[in-house]
């Protein structure tokens, strides 16, 4: 008997019944530990995070393409871009504006020892922004200088040096940053208004005892990579390459430190080593994600008017620094529907006073709550009396690159100063939008089939009626083509 355990107790040793058998190939995971293969785990945190950033840090990468194409067009330190003839549909830019003038420069000033100096003509409008379209100060009008003009000095996240007397001041949390200067045009008269433009100087403050002359060129006009006119925008490929950029030339700064958490994710993956798995995928999910937001935006406090109407504020934030109108905090997806489909922030355009700056609202669908269609058409009727002290304007712009729509008529807006605008009887104004051609209106624009458009409406200097919403727009109409 006793042989006889002795050999079951071998047996089991050898067959693993007492579960210690080193060749056993079906290892359980013991209590504990994560239950299924790491590699396949670490495949959907990095998809999290890749999605994650390219949704919150879409802001940033709209700003660098913009950054970077100014650089691309032939910007330097002292060579300055200006838009002698405005923007027209051979530009590829967010929501431009066709009826001012602007000069528009890119600054690293981490290349500058950390500082700039930037001299502003009197009578301007601008403002300095840095990446996500952040304000970083105005200038002009509703800038320090009040309109008289001056100097300033605007100085990076390194920058400890003297302020010099006079000047001033402007401190960017980030080194990359653009100036606008915007140039108003009086009687039509442009080759005045870009003279006058043409008097702004930009140069190094080691610089200032004999600065080097401030040159132009043309944006408006310039031609780069094969007869192709100036893109600023960018393809949702581009945006993770654009995202790196951003962290790589920004990474010490305190403005990079809203988005710790999202970049420290990114480094974990070896993202800004270059491309890694998952990139593809995370651009469809997150342009979804960004296109959403933009275009169907569901805070309450983004209707202009409220009720049915379809209206909606361009700029949903009671300040320039995305703060929301109902609950006074910062809300990401306010500042994403803003630099999805436009550039800069500022105060003037965010909460100026009656009688000054500019305040835009946007039209991504008609009464019903469908989307613009370019193969239908539309019908809106801008009525009397409308509250903008010195001009208003509609611009059609396309869904996908949210540039100014082009067409063969090559009819893109309707704004109150144009001459050829026709006025119904009771002083207000029909405006028509559909795949035909109407040439010789300036009430109609010609859509695209196929192809989604939004409107923006602008009003210049808004007054009294706009603030108390006692004058309102109606929604876009969709009407039988003729």
């Amino acid at each position: 008997m006793k042989n006889l355990l002795t050999l079951v107790f071998i047996l089991s040793l050898s067959y693993g019944i007492t579960g210690c058998s080193k060749t056993e190939k079906d290892i359980s995971v013991p209590q504990g530990y994560p239950a299924e293969i790491a590699e396949s785990v670490y495949q959907r945190i990095d998809q999290d995070s890749l999605v994650r950033a390219y949704v919150d840090m879409n802001p940033e990468a709209a700003f660098m393409a913009l950054y970077n194409s100014y650089y691309k067009e032939g910007s330097t330190k002292h060579h300055v871009g200006i838009m002698e003839t405005s923007v027209d549909p051979r530009q590829t830019v967010l929501t431009a504006n066709s009826e001012t003038l602007y000069a528009v420069h890119p600054v690293n000033l981490a290349d500058y020892d950390g500082a700039v100096v930037l001299e502003v003509p009197p009578m301007t409008l601008g403002m300095v922004n840095s990446p996500g379209w952040n304000i970083v100060g105005d200038l002009g009008l509703t800038g320090a200088d009040a309109g008289k003009g001056g100097k300033y000095l605007i100085t990076g996240p390194t920058f400890s040096g003297e302020i010099p007397e006079g000047m001033h001041h402007i401190q960017s949390g980030a080194n990359t940053i653009v100036w606008l200067i915007r140039g108003f045009v009086k009687d039509n008269d442009w080759k005045s208004a870009v003279q006058h433009l043409q008097t702004t100087r930009t140069y190094t403050l080691d610089e200032m005892e004999n600065p080097p002359a401030t040159t132009f060129y043309n944006s408006s006009e310039s031609v780069v990579n094969n007869n192709k006119n100036m893109d600023m925008s960018w393809q949702p490929k581009d945006t993770f390459n654009l995202i790196r950029q951003y962290v790589k030339e920004n990474i010490d700064t305190p403005h990079a430190k809203k988005h710790t958490y999202i970049i420290g994710h990114l480094i974990d993956m070896n993202f800004l080593e270059g491309t890694v798995n998952g990139e593809a995928k995370a651009v469809v999910e997150g342009e979804l994600r960004v296109k959403t937001v933009a275009f169907n935006n569901r805070n309450k406090a983004a209707k202009k008017w409220g009720g049915d109407n379809q209206w909606e504020w361009a700029n949903n934030f009671s300040d320039e620094f995305y703060t929301a109108k109902n609950i006074k905090t910062f809300l990401p997806s306010q500042q994403l529907a803003w630099t999805h489909k436009a550039t800069f922030t500022a105060a003037g355009m965010t909460r100026p006073e009656e009688g000054t700056g500019s305040q835009y609202i946007e039209a991504n669908k008609d009464a019903n709550g469908n989307f613009l269609n370019g193969r239908y058409c539309y019908s809106l009727n801008i009525p009397a009396n409308m509250p903008a002290q010195n001009f208003w304007s509609v611009i059609a712009y396309n869904a996908t690159e949210r540039s100014m729509i082009v067409n063969k008529d090559f009819n893109w807006g309707a704004n109150s100063f144009h001459e050829a605008l026709t006025y119904n009887a009771d002083g207000s104004v029909t405006l028509t939008f559909g795949p035909q051609s109407n040439k010789g209106s300036k009430n109609h624009i010609q859509t695209n089939q196929g192809e989604g458009f939004f409107l923006w409406f602008r009003s210049y200097s808004p007054e009294k009626s706009w603030y108390d919403n006692s004058w309102v727009l109606p929604n876009v109409e969709m009407v039988d083509c003729n």
